[in-house]
């Protein structure tokens, strides 16, 4: 392998956090690693030292919650903060031994794929027939002091960093981000810049909180792959792409770098394009890759893959999932 992929066996910068391979557990919801106050529970957090046992440098949990009161639609982080720092604590401890690093995916929320409130009406994901409630700019502030609240409890319980979840699968970040789904004519509606105004406060707030050396990381999705809400597209051709054109995606990334974020993530498709958000196992192998090379060549990010992406001053790209290097070196 190290004759084949000789990146995977190096380490890897987030910002100052050193990784020590390019080997990540993406972010996914088991189901049983999360208790109903937010903590982890004993199934998860033997399931998070397994994978470190296993070698990964780096381990994201699946995303978190961070409502209380406010359209509360999970377990959040804030809801037992104690516990949380607690169980936390225990899995950095252990997986320490195996020198593995684990970034905690803090959700902003789903929005119209879980029903609830959107940037604007929007139809419900699985319930055409009704519509959300429109997000007011006191619902933003509020969420957007929780997501703070909750990442200082993250930093508490030693975790090396936080992944915004996300600007990707349709979910509320990404609805904001949309033009198809955001018909705001205020502060957070219009221009790209006023569409990404919720990741760049975030970014800013958190380094405020946690201090600029926490590293924050977020994920993108570079095409959405519709043909309109409900509507899936099949090829990703841009002449019927309703969503997210790859051009936008990496204007958004060349954004995302200029507001601080330490490392990019990437992924395709909407929960509307079920086909691209989750691909089946016949789907061509490596097929982001391009995507994925695109992005970091025109935005610059250090390296672009279909895993996480760090940025530096050297900008090289050094792959860091299975897919083929030779891809995104320069």
């Amino acid at each position: 392998m190290s004759k084949s992929y000789p990146h995977l066996i190096s380490p890897l910068s987030i910002g100052k956090v050193t990784i020590k391979n390019r080997f990540a557990v993406a972010p996914m919801d088991p189901g049983f690693d999360v208790a109903s106050d937010g903590s982890f529970t004993q199934d998860g957090i033997d399931y998070y030292v397994r994978r470190a046992q296993g070698g990964f440098g780096l381990i994201y949990t699946g995303g978190m919650g961070i409502d209380t009161d406010f359209e509360k639609f999970a377990p959040s982080i804030l809801d037992n903060p104690a516990a949380f720092v607690r169980t936390g604590q225990e899995i950095n401890a252990r997986i320490a031994a195996y020198g593995t690093k684990m970034f905690v995916q803090v959700a902003f929320g789903l929005g119209r794929n879980a029903g609830l409130s959107a940037p604007s009406e929007l139809t419900i994901l699985w319930d055409p027939s009704r519509k959300t409630r429109a997000l007011t700019v006191q619902d933003i502030e509020t969420k957007m002091s929780s997501f703070v609240e909750a990442c200082k409890v993250v930093q508490r319980a030693g975790f090396a960093g936080v992944d915004v979840h996300a600007i990707h699968w349709g979910h509320l970040l990404d609805e904001f981000a949309l033009s198809l789904m955001n018909q705001r004519t205020d502060e957070y509606g219009g221009s790209l810049g006023n569409r990404l105004r919720i990741p760049r406060e975030l970014r800013r707030r958190v380094a405020e909180a946690c201090g600029p050396d926490f590293p924050v990381t977020i994920r993108l999705g570079l095409r959405t792959g519709i043909k309109g809400l409900g509507q899936a597209s099949y090829t990703l051709d841009e002449a019927e792409e309703a969503g997210r054109t790859l051009a936008e995606a990496v204007e958004i990334a060349k954004l995302l770098e200029s507001y601080g974020y330490d490392g990019l993530s990437v992924d395709t498709g909407t929960l509307d394009s079920y086909y691209w958000a989750c691909p089946p196992s016949y789907i061509e192998r490596g097929y982001m890759v391009g995507l994925a090379a695109a992005v970091w060549w025109a935005a610059r990010w250090r390296s672009t893959t279909a895993a996480t992406v760090a940025r530096s001053p050297s900008w090289r790209c050094y792959p860091i999932s299975s897919l083929p290097g030779s891809a995104c070196r320069p």
